[in-house]
């Protein structure tokens, strides 16, 4: 895992339609997400689990976006999808922060032996 991975990006949970821009960090077992929401001003931070995200992907036509939207999706085991985009960046920017995180979350797990 990358230590100290962080982006600056804007993000949404599915059906809100208004993003918090802030940051996202990646490492010790979690994706955390901090944010404002621009206009009302409320502050958050979404810490998730590794364990809970069940697949990393860029957003597609099943997604319901509007057109030039462009997502990284993440979708988690127990809860709504988080949509994420990085501030600023380009479209093809977009598909290495899918990867970056797709790695982080199926990264190999320890092996649980079982006694016999």
């Amino acid at each position: 895992m990358k230590e100290g991975f962080s982006e600056k990006v804007a993000w949404r949970r599915k059906g809100v339609r208004r993003p918090y821009v802030g940051r996202l960090e990646a490492g010790d077992g979690s994706i955390t997400l901090s944010g404002r929401d621009p206009v009302s001003g409320v502050s958050v931070v979404l810490s998730i689990p590794l364990t809970e995200v069940d697949d990393v992907r860029v957003a597609g036509p099943r997604d319901g976006l509007l057109p030039g939207e462009r997502y990284v999706v993440l979708d988690l085991a127990v809860s709504e999808a988080i949509y994420l985009r990085e501030v600023g960046e380009g479209p093809l920017h977009i598909h290495v922060l899918a990867r970056t995180l797709g790695a982080l979350t199926h990264a190999p797990r320890p092996a649980v032996a079982q006694g016999g």
